[in-house]
């Protein structure tokens, strides 16, 4: 072991007395590089079915269809303020990829790199009060685009599972 890093061990035998460490800044670096990653849109790009392919796209007939529907309505709740056509392109959305972040549903965000702290501790927490076993009936799938964790090899949870 190196002096530096004998000095390292030591002094954050001393800190971890008031719960603090050192690290190394090329540590920070990489961990910095990540927190980029959540303050825009992202996904967990995944292999998709094959008729999810080409039923989500931003062409298709039936997609076209709503749209044209919702736009012939003249009420006050289809008055757009934020998910104008414009502010969606704007946000490169996949449709493929609709569980992941994106304009609709800020996954990553608002918790930045503390996600994936806080999705395990509400499995766990969920676990605890899970009295109809579902954690342990329900799988997740990975698919259109939903970031996954692993709960310590027991199981796959995301979001929406």
């Amino acid at each position: 072991m190196s002096v530096r890093r004998k000095l390292f061990a030591m002094l954050n035998t001393v800190l971890a007395l008031v719960d603090a460490k050192i690290v190394e800044k090329s540590s920070l670096t990489e961990y910095l590089k990540n927190i980029e990653r959540y303050k825009k849109p992202s996904f967990n790009k995944a292999p998709l079915p094959e008729e999810a392919v080409n039923y989500l796209k931003p062409d298709h007939p039936r997609l076209l269809e709503l749209r044209e529907k919702y736009r012939s309505l003249n009420l006050p709740a289809t008055d757009h303020s934020l998910w104008t056509d414009q502010f969606i392109d704007s946000y490169r959305f996949h449709l493929q990829y609709f569980r992941g972040d994106n304009a609709y549903v800020w996954q990553y965000r608002k918790m930045g790199s503390e996600a994936v702290l806080k999705y395990l501790l509400h499995a766990y927490n969920l676990r605890t009060i899970d009295t109809l076993g579902l954690l342990g009936k329900l799988d997740e799938d990975n698919l259109f685009g939903a970031y996954t964790f692993d709960l310590n090899g027991e199981r796959v949870v995301s979001r929406d599972l």
